[in-house]
């Protein structure tokens, strides 16, 4: 993940941040409580939860991801994905700032195993985030 612009330079308002994730990825269930999620796929083709609907969305394909219901997405097994993730108001950065690390170098790391996600899941109720139990759809 590559900050380009997070709350602190947006007076709050706005984050935006660019994400490259492996094939097969996929983010749990979850629920943000202070921010939206507007997303922008640049590259791969993911499919988006958000409640009960499904989006497959492939290059140039915007996806709308509102505060306080349930979501997630899973990056296709064929390829990598990249997107840019916004958050409104700003902010969600510095969640992604306490639960993960720099990068040593600019390639796309593996996924997270099962005891990250309990890390991640324990943290993550700090910054409004609530992570459910269960496997991302496919």
């Amino acid at each position: 993940m590559t900050v380009k612009a997070g709350a602190d330079a947006t007076g709050g308002t706005l984050t935006v941040m660019e994400q490259a994730l492996p094939a097969g990825f996929a983010a749990p269930p979850h629920v943000h409580h202070a921010e939206d999620e507007p997303w922008y796929v640049l590259e791969g083709r993911v499919r988006f939860f958000c409640q009960d609907q499904a989006f497959d969305a492939e290059p140039g394909a915007f996806v709308f991801l509102p505060k306080d219901i349930v979501h997630s997405f899973r990056v296709d097994d064929s390829a990598p994905a990249r997107m840019v993730l916004m958050g409104v108001p700003g902010g969600v950065e510095r969640f992604f700032a306490a639960a993960g690390e720099p990068a040593p170098e600019r390639t796309i790391p593996p996924a997270p195993g099962p005891a990250e996600l309990d890390r991640v899941r324990a943290l993550a109720h700090d910054y409004g985030i609530d992570i459910l139990g269960g496997p991302t759809p496919r």
